[in-house]
């Protein structure tokens, strides 16, 4: 079973498709940790309010 084309050209646009996807993929990753991360941290005053 062949993962990538023959073709040098075909093949090189493949390698780089499949890149720009694992990049693509580790952005939103990121974001959706960073964001996490803002949540958690605006959540602190409430939880302080709650339990005073």
């Amino acid at each position: 079973m062949m993962l990538y084309a023959d073709l040098r050209a075909r093949r090189t646009r493949q390698v780089a498709g499949d890149l720009l996807v694992v990049g693509w993929i580790a952005l939103w990753i990121w974001l959706a940790r960073t964001v996490h991360a803002a949540t958690l941290a605006l959540a602190v005053p409430g939880r302080e309010i709650d339990g005073a």
